[in-house]
């Protein structure tokens, strides 16, 4: 194994705002902290009954639960699995339509246990998943991965190259 092309494309993994299934109207965190999806470790004391509730259209794979929540289908995460993607975690959450009151999904926080910093050494795997301060970033490969799988709904993509990312 090699250094990182620095050439590579990475995604920064954003969400469609124009969307109307991403807004959030009320949540219940349990008090959960937030900002320790930051801190690249796992989490092992995850409350269980944290929900989310969403207005309008129901049907996404990616949700904004807010600034600090990326909340990702069931479906999202069969590809992450089935492709092996590692440094991630998925914390499973309530998510309710605001108009029906049903229950959607299942649905997951992700928490990234693997930032750029850890990166700074031969890519191991093909399917990247990484966070860079509050900025999460796919590979090429994932996202193409994600997009066969027609689980990109409700996401946005921005390409950004390893070079910039500080990839070493």
């Amino acid at each position: 194994m090699g250094k990182i092309d620095k050439g590579i494309l990475f995604y920064k993994l954003g969400y469609q705002f124009t969307t109307p299934g991403l807004y959030c109207v009320k949540e219940d965190t349990k008090d959960f902290d937030e900002y320790r999806f930051y801190k690249g470790r796992k989490i092992d004391d995850w409350p269980d009954d944290i929900y989310f509730i969403f207005d309008g259209a129901p049907e996404e794979n990616f949700l904004n639960g807010g600034l600090h929540w990326r909340l990702v289908s069931d479906q999202v995460r069969q590809v992450f699995e089935d492709n092996d993607v590692q440094g991630v975690q998925f914390l499973p959450v309530t998510v309710i339509h605001n108009k029906t009151g049903k229950q959607l999904g299942p649905y997951w926080v992700i928490n990234v246990v693997q930032s750029v910093k850890k990166l700074e050494w031969n890519l191991i795997k093909d399917f990247l998943f990484v966070r860079r301060s509050t900025g999460l970033y796919i590979s090429d490969s994932l996202k193409r991965k994600l997009e066969q799988a027609k689980v990109t709904s409700g996401a946005s993509f921005r390409p950004i190259s390893a070079k910039i990312l500080g990839i070493k």
